[in-house]
């Protein structure tokens, strides 16, 4: 049950797989930089949201990194640690 909560709250929406260089939207919803950069409008600084389609009018290399995803990675494996 605990790998399955850490595996959807480190899921990217647009690959499904582990967030790699998480990016927060105005939204607050995170996605890969990656993934963030071959959606449409990325080029114009004209971001939308694929999970709540709010519009950030930022490039996808302008959005600040999301700490959030890291900590819970860190706190995860901490608490995997402590318990096993």
């Amino acid at each position: 049950m605990q790998q399955a909560v850490r595996i959807r709250l480190l899921e990217c929406g647009v690959c499904l797989d582990e967030i790699q260089e998480p990016r927060a939207l105005d939204c607050l919803h995170s996605f890969c930089l990656r993934c963030l950069r071959g959606l449409p409008g990325a080029d114009q600084a004209r971001l939308s949201c694929p999970h709540c389609r709010r519009v950030t009018r930022k490039q996808p290399g302008e959005l600040e990194k999301d700490f959030r995803i890291e900590q819970v990675n860190e706190l995860y494996c901490l608490t995997w640690l402590v318990t096993a």
